[in-house]
């Protein structure tokens, strides 16, 4: 199967050789009639038109071949020439898309940030508030931390600590260190409230009252990123 140019696309035709068969040899020759040891002349009439008919098949097969040839060769040099061109233009054309591409991202991820900034900082206190509340519920030692803070921090002589029930349990062995931290004229009373969240507390003084509670400084930073 030869392949030949036609219509703009290579499609596969038999070679005319192929269609127009040659006789095998024993048969190349007509059947001679003699009579009285004279041909027939119709018989070599007929022989003389195959063999003009094969001859003209065999240079028609050969011509479109050669054509055929050329120009797959033709073809093939401009489609190179092409990709070579094309690589030449497509690269400085690239490098311009590849520009704009990255400008419009930025635009894209500035107004993705913008809209998604609260709902990110609001799923980041919701994570923070349930890692800190377990953190307090779990460790003795962070409500130990709470309210020495918040005691440390108070104003006045008389302060009053009031705790979870629960709290004021994992705090009870602490108390006299607590209130040994302090002057020696401040005088610390702790007492049970159930009214107080677990993992933090309130102290109040004559001077005024701060409120430790887990909750309430989770709100205040809320209220604070304006979420």
């Amino acid at each position: 199967m030869k392949k030949v140019i036609k219509g703009g696309h290579l499609s596969e035709q038999t070679d005319l050789k192929d269609k127009v068969r040659v006789p095998p040899k024993a048969m190349s020759r007509p059947a001679v009639h003699e009579s009285s040891g004279v041909l027939n002349r119709k018989t070599l009439d007929a022989r003389e038109k195959a063999a003009e008919i094969i001859e003209a098949a065999e240079n028609e097969a050969a011509r479109i071949k050669a054509d055929a040839a050329k120009l797959l060769d033709e073809v093939e040099a401009v489609r190179e020439q092409a990709k070579k061109d094309g690589f030449a233009e497509g690269r400085e054309e690239g490098f311009a898309q590849a520009t704009e591409i990255i400008a419009k991202f930025e635009v894209l991820k500035s107004e993705f940030y913008a809209k998604a900034e609260p709902e990110i900082i609001s799923l980041v206190m919701e994570i923070a508030e349930k890692v800190v509340g377990r953190m307090v519920h779990e460790h003795r030692e962070a409500i130990i931390s709470i309210v020495q803070q918040a005691v440390e921090s108070s104003l006045g002589d008389r302060i009053t600590v009031r705790l979870n029930p629960k709290d004021y349990k994992k705090v009870q062995s602490q108390i006299k260190t607590l209130q040994e931290s302090l002057d020696k004229t401040r005088r610390l009373i702790f007492k049970e409230d159930d009214g107080i969240s677990q993992g933090g507390c309130v102290v109040e003084t004559e001077v005024g009252m701060i409120d430790a509670q887990l909750e309430t400084q989770l709100r205040a930073i809320r209220k604070a990123l304006e979420i």
